[in-house]
């Protein structure tokens, strides 16, 4: 045999066996139950019972049986006894329960649970489930313990605690019962005011949760301190008309004490001082008991802690029970004390500032009302009216003072103490005095500022000057002394006068130092000056206290006509030139500036040629011609010409031995940076000298001898 085909034959034999195996011995293999159900039930005769089950994995069950009371037949390998329902074959069901029993599927999948109607005390017993579910069968090893019987389930009621006013309360009955086809109806009986709800299991939840199963009833209310020992029950109807109670039920509430009140209860209660009145505070209820006591008087203020209390002032009175829950005030009763005034003055402060508004409170305590309250400043009546305040809306100086007030009722009269009210203020008034007492002072003199102030509370802790609205830093006393006045002393001076409370300064004072005119000087200072030009002079002053009432003009010294602060040359010449001063005058003094120079410019003037032996001359005669000029700037270039022809740019021309050709007209030009001039033309004319005369004659001679030679050759000839 092949042996890839025999491997594969021995494997299939071994699945087959397992198979087999596996079918015949499933019973022993389950180790627990595969469904939940109940383990006890009880029920009234002629009920139904619900036995709810449910697979463990949520599988449909295929083929189920129910048994009562089963039990294993060894010999016949088999469940025997009483079947009670079999889904797949009826004829199984024992005829003890056909026709009673139908499957219950209301509630999940894999569900395998009956309903048994009518039920007698017979049904009681052991209840098992057998599966089937081809070669695989099981009998749970739990089973439902049914009991049946004309009491059936008890009625129960949860522990009920304690409850509080005002808060939710909730109470619940139960019994271990449900079926749904048999009407039961759970409800609370008594004289107290709620809801009830009823609630039915949630079967599959509770069975795969092991939870009872069962049917409750809740009732919710907001309990009330009337509640309190009030019973209630809950009833059970089955059916229409058969009702079974459960045992009543004491309410418990617990709350906060509840009619509180003081005795007596008169209210007023009018007692004279000395005297005193017994008050008791008490409940009408409390749970629980009251444990302490409070007493107030006028609501808030605590004055003791017992049930009893004895008052002996005017007021109005509460008592205040408390327990573990809260607490409770009475209504107040008012005690009404008589007694004469208690009196006491009242003020802000004693200190206040001018102009504040000011109120004086005399505080009176007494009783019946005040019949009237007088007033008085240094123990003299000022105001007689039932007022308790005394206001100055703007006080004044005037009105600091010692004051008290008088307070007076049926019962008597009684002053309170004396206040000194101090009223406070800046320092008043405050002038600058100047001594000596003048308007203007010249300047080198001397003067004294003093600050004198006309009243101040407190006194002056403080002076402050100021000179043209700037703080003199140096300067604290109440005087200042200037020794020595000078121009900067010039102006407004005034003081400020302070202490805590505030400053007032002075209206200012003004100084006036006269002094000579300061700066004085001519301008403009320097410039070039051109003959012709229009030129203005003026005499500046920087300052002058009083003013310049006077010029006057020097020129080299020498006093000019001029009155003016300006001298103006409409066409300035070279004549006018010299050193210029100016001299400013006031009530004062006189000052005069320091010298400017004018030097007035102008091109050359006075052009002169010169020969010097003379103009005329003899031949090889040295001749040496200069020429001159007058001008500013006295920079000046010559230049010599003859017969109009530029022979030199010099100032002179030497002629060593003159000829008679240098013989002509000679003239000379001179230039600056304003301009030139030309001199009048000299002649200069040149005659032979003693040796040319001689020459020419010894010619003039040998060309006359020549002439006569000729003359007497060509006769000759002839």
């Amino acid at each position: 045999m092949d042996k890839d085909l025999f491997q594969n034959v021995l494997i299939k034999v071994l699945i087959l066996v397992l198979m087999v195996l596996n079918a015949g011995f499933c019973y022993s293999v389950r180790t627990d139950d595969h469904v939940n159900f109940p383990e006890q039930i009880s029920a009234w005769t002629g009920s139904c019972v619900l036995i709810p089950c449910y697979e463990k994995d949520n599988r449909r069950i295929n083929n189920f049986l129910w048994y009562q009371n089963p039990e294993y037949d060894d010999d016949k390998k088999q469940w025997t006894r009483t079947v009670v329902y079999d889904n797949k074959n009826t004829k199984k069901v024992d005829s003890h329960f056909e026709g009673r029993v139908k499957p219950y599927v209301g509630q999940g999948n894999g569900a395998c649970g009956i309903v048994l109607h009518n039920v007698q005390e017979g049904d009681s017993g052991y209840y098992r489930l057998r599966t089937i579910d081809g070669n695989d069968q099981w009998m749970t090893k739990k089973n439902v313990s049914l009991t049946v019987s004309d009491s059936g389930p008890e009625l129960m009621i949860r522990p009920v605690g304690v409850g509080r006013e005002y808060q939710k309360l909730t109470l619940s009955c139960y019994v271990h019962y449900y079926c749904p086809d048999y009407d039961i109806k759970l409800s609370w009986d008594g004289d107290v005011r709620g809801e009830t709800k009823t609630t039915v299991p949630r079967l599959e939840w509770s069975v795969r949760n092991k939870k009872p199963i069962m049917t409750e009833a809740e009732f919710t209310f907001t309990p009330t301190w009337e509640d309190h020992n009030k019973t209630i029950q809950c009833a059970l109807t089955k059916g229409d008309s058969e009702v079974t109670k459960t045992g009543p039920v004491v309410l418990n509430i617990q709350y906060s004490p509840k009619g509180v009140r003081i005795r007596p209860e008169t209210s007023p209660v009018t007692i004279s001082k000395g005297e005193e009145v017994a008050l008791e505070c008490t409940a009408e209820s409390s749970n629980p008991p009251i444990d302490t006591y409070r007493w107030y008087k006028s609501a808030n203020n605590i004055v003791g802690s017992n049930s009893h209390y004895s008052a002996r002032e005017s007021g109005t009175y509460y008592c205040e029970a408390e327990n573990t829950i809260g607490r409770t005030r009475s209504k107040g009763v008012a005690i009404n004390v008589l007694y004469a005034p208690t009196v006491t003055l009242k003020i802000p402060s004693r200190e206040i500032r001018e102009g504040s508004q000011y109120t004086l409170t005399c505080s009176v305590d007494a009783n019946p009302q005040l019949v009237n309250i007088t007033w008085y400043k240094d123990y003299e009546k000022i105001l007689n009216k039932n007022r308790d305040t005394l206001t100055f809306p703007y006080i004044r100086e005037q009105e600091s003072g010692s004051y008290h007030c008088e307070a007076q009722n049926i019962i008597g009269s009684e002053s309170s103490a004396d206040v000194y009210v101090d009223v406070v203020y800046a320092p008043k008034n405050p002038e600058v005095v100047v001594e000596p007492k003048k308007p203007s002072f010249v300047e080198g003199s001397s003067l004294r500022f003093s600050c004198n102030v006309n009243s101040s509370n407190p006194g002056v802790s403080q002076i402050t000057w100021y000179k043209n609205e700037k703080v003199m830093a140096s300067e604290r006393k109440n005087y200042i002394i200037i020794d020595t006045i000078k121009e900067e002393h010039h102006g407004n001076y005034m003081c400020k006068a302070g202490n805590k409370i505030g400053a007032t300064s002075s209206q200012a004072v003004s100084i006036n130092v006269l002094y000579p005119p300061k700066g004085v000087r001519v301008t403009p200072q320097a410039q070039i000056i051109t003959e012709g030009d229009r030129i203005r002079l003026a005499c500046s002053v920087d300052k002058s206290n009083p003013t310049v009432t006077e010029f006057r003009w020097y020129k080299d010294s020498a006093l000019q006509p001029h009155r003016n602060k300006e001298i103006t040359f409409p066409g300035i010449k070279r004549t006018d030139s010299g050193k210029y001063t100016c001299e400013a005058r006031n009530g004062i003094g006189n000052v005069t500036s320091q010298p400017i120079t004018l030097n007035v410019q102008y091109a050359p003037v006075g052009v002169m040629v010169s020969s010097i032996p003379s103009n005329l001359v003899t031949e090889h005669t040295k001749v040496t011609l200069t020429c001159t000029a007058q001008a500013y700037p006295n920079t000046i270039s010559y230049a010599i010409y003859k017969d109009g022809v530029l022979l030199k740019y010099s100032q002179s021309l030497v002629l060593d031995y003159i000829q008679l050709s240098d013989g002509g007209e000679y003239y000379c030009m001179a230039t600056n940076s304003i301009g030139s001039g030309t001199s009048r033309t000299i002649d200069i004319h040149v005659s032979y000298g003693l040796t040319s005369i001689g020459k020419y004659i010894g010619i003039a001679v040998v060309i006359f001898t020549l002439l006569v030679l000729l003359i007497v050759a060509n006769l000759v000839s002839r």
